[in-house]
């Protein structure tokens, strides 16, 4: 399968989300499907949990290929949201290595 990147063009704002204007609420959410799909599974081990929960778009333009099997892609809408899930991606991956879970941690779950 081929690489896909995702880039900020140099026009797009820097990085300025807070906790308490959108952290809290995306942690909020988060946390709120995360329980009712390990709710589900209790319940149920079995059962297939499909919840869900819509996040905002992503709106992004694709560029040709330059060379290589790395698809790029640039970030017209959504780099906020995206960078701050990928913050929250890369400490639950610290906690889950810092708890000596190695091979959880360098499962392809964690590969981007």
């Amino acid at each position: 399968m081929a690489e896909e990147h995702f880039e900020i063009p140099a026009f797009q704002r820097p990085y300025v989300w807070n906790e308490e204007d959108q952290w809290s609420s995306l942690w909020d959410d988060v946390l709120r499907v995360s329980q009712a799909y390990v709710a589900a599974k209790e319940a149920d081990p079995d059962a297939s949990v499909e919840d869900h929960h819509f996040l905002g778009a992503v709106v992004y333009e694709s560029k040709v290929p330059l060379a290589g099997d790395v698809t790029r892609h640039d970030v017209i809408d959504g780099q906020q949201r995206l960078t701050t899930l990928q913050l929250l991606l890369d400490a639950v991956h610290e906690v889950v290595l810092a708890r000596d879970h190695r091979d959880m941690a360098e499962s392809s779950l964690w590969k981007s």
